[in-house]
């Protein structure tokens, strides 16, 4: 996916994987909700293309 221009850290935060450094794990509770979603729309966007493509 990052091939579509999707940051590593933002499919981290997709995937729930734990941040690893202090300030991450104590201080950064924002739930990154805008940018799962524009990462989930896109990850649509591209399947449906390659679906519509096998039809």
């Amino acid at each position: 996916m990052t091939a579509l221009g999707i940051p590593k850290t933002d499919l981290d935060k997709l995937n729930n994987h734990a941040a690893q450094d202090v300030s991450a794990k104590l201080y950064d509770m924002h739930e990154y909700l805008e940018k799962k979603t524009a990462t989930i729309e896109t990850w649509d966007r591209v399947l449906g293309e390659e679906i519509s493509k096998q039809k």
